[in-house]
């Protein structure tokens, strides 16, 4: 699956292979985005806006459940229809704060998310066993983090903050 970002907002387009497969409308601010698909509207929001579950919904019920192992950082446990699943940034994002997120099943790597040196195309690489809905949730969990790993780089390079 790919996903390619608009200019200047968080509206992402996903294709399987050359099929749209839907649209994602990401919130900069607020952690929610709005998920449009063809099975329905899906609904990506956190519990409460500073803490919490991160939740896939459609209509009343939750499709997938993530936790941070720690209650901080930019690493996930991503639940599924009763499996785990572990997201966590990839040597690119640590080492250069690249779009780069590996996913973990029972401590195999299943799949990566990374982004084309344009920065508006973006790969997602994860095992079919995943259904893509879930892929474009875990999406939206790594974006999250790396935006705002790239915030606190920003304050901390512009000497607004010491870290």
């Amino acid at each position: 699956m790919r996903a390619e970002k608009r200019f200047f907002f968080s509206i992402y387009h996903f294709f399987q292979s050359e099929n749209y497969f839907g649209t994602l409308r990401a919130s900069s601010l607020r952690p929610k985005a709005h998920f449009i698909a063809e099975e329905g509207t899906f609904t990506f929001l956190r519990e409460n806006f500073m803490s919490g579950s991160y939740f896939c919904m459609l209509q009343a019920g939750y499709r997938a459940k993530a936790d941070k192992p720690n209650g901080t950082g930019s690493s996930y446990v991503v639940r599924h229809r009763s499996i785990s699943y572990f997201l966590k940034p990839g040597d690119a994002f640590n080492e250069k704060l690249e779009f780069n997120y590996d996913v973990y099943e029972a401590g195999d790597k299943i799949g990566s998310i990374y982004q084309y040196p344009t920065r508006f195309h973006i790969n997602i690489d994860i095992a079919d066993k995943i259904p893509p809905t879930i892929q474009v949730f875990i999406f939206w969990l790594s974006f999250r983090a790396w935006v705002g790993e790239r915030g606190w780089s920003w304050l901390a390079l512009s000497g607004r903050m010491s870290l």
